[in-house]
């Protein structure tokens, strides 16, 4: 089934100021992301007390479409998770995890509050080595066909 991206406009632009608040409080917020199941959500993730105060806070703006301007109120879905902006930012960067030679593709998974590593080959060592190291932040994700890119 096709989803119908009408009236996701204004989720858009409250997402873009809550990915800004989630980055100027980096240890209270996580990164915002819109939920797809039903009608549309814009979930706000906390990790502190200070940070649901934060999250929970309706995002406003306004926008000009076809001509006429648009105005919007998000109240955001506020969600507790276990990892701050601070923390995933801080471990997606790590030296060792950008230098993972077993591992072509990294990215935020705002959605599962995680970094996701992928990797194109089947490496329980590299799977204890991060669990180790990151204490369950990073996920592995296999993808047998999945290759570093290359520039050309």
């Amino acid at each position: 089934m096709l989803r119908s991206y009408e009236g996701i406009e204004p989720f858009n632009r409250a997402q873009l100021l809550a990915e800004q608040r989630a980055e100027a409080h980096p240890d209270d917020l996580a990164p915002p992301y819109i939920a797809h199941g039903g009608p549309y959500r814009l979930v706000a993730p906390y990790v502190t007390a200070r940070g649901r105060a934060l999250a929970a806070a309706v995002l406003s703006g306004a926008y000009w479409s076809e001509g006429r301007q648009v105005r919007y109120d998000i109240v955001p879905e506020v969600r507790r998770v276990a990892n701050s902006q601070a923390a995933l930012s801080s471990v997606f960067h790590a030296d060792e995890l950008q230098d993972e030679p077993a591992a072509p593709a990294g990215w935020i998974d705002e959605e599962a509050n995680r970094v996701v590593v992928e990797t194109n080959s089947f490496d329980q060592d590299l799977r204890h080595r991060l669990a180790e190291r990151y204490k369950g932040i990073v996920v592995v994700k296999w993808d047998p066909f999945g290759q570093r890119a290359v520039l050309h």
